[in-house]
């Protein structure tokens, strides 16, 4: 398995079982093929498979699944395993695989990080503080105000 192959599958569609046919697999009970193809580098039925072993509470088991994908260092996965452990209510370990590939200097990294590390602002009627008050600004300026217009 290698993460640059992995990261072309998915970006691409091509090179794999389409998560369309992967998920009409688990409705029709066809479980136990998914879990196969999982072990043999189907990267949808890998992540379908872990996310039904997670929610009937076989974590472990679901980290095993992923573990082959988030070992070459692809983020996809990385960020997979992280939201599983976060589910769980692991937020250590998840910030913990998280860092980790920011060590390596993943790009991704910090983005993924962020939400974890620093709550959330709150919102003001559905937006941000500061965007509510970029807002009621222009609410009260007069027709014309405001930021002058560059014309090309």
């Amino acid at each position: 398995m290698d993460a640059d192959d992995l990261e072309y599958w998915h970006r691409t569609g091509s090179g794999g079982i389409p998560s369309e046919v992967v998920e009409r697999l688990l409705e029709r009970g066809h479980g136990a093929v998914v879990a196969e193809q999982a072990g043999r580098g189907e990267w949808f039925c890998a992540k379908a498979w872990a996310q039904v072993l997670a929610g009937d509470g076989r974590l472990e088991d679901a980290l095993g699944v992923l573990a082959p994908y988030a070992a070459t260092t692809w983020w996809t996965a990385v960020v997979e395993v992280a939201g599983l452990l976060e589910d769980a209510g692991r937020i250590e370990e998840a910030i913990e695989t998280v860092r980790a590939r920011m060590a390596l200097g993943h790009p991704h990294a910090l983005e993924q990080l962020r939400p974890a590390a620093y709550p959330a602002r709150p919102r003001v009627g559905g937006v941000r503080p500061a965007a509510a008050a970029r807002r009621r600004a222009r609410a009260h300026q007069r027709p014309g105000e405001g930021r002058p217009r560059v014309r090309t």
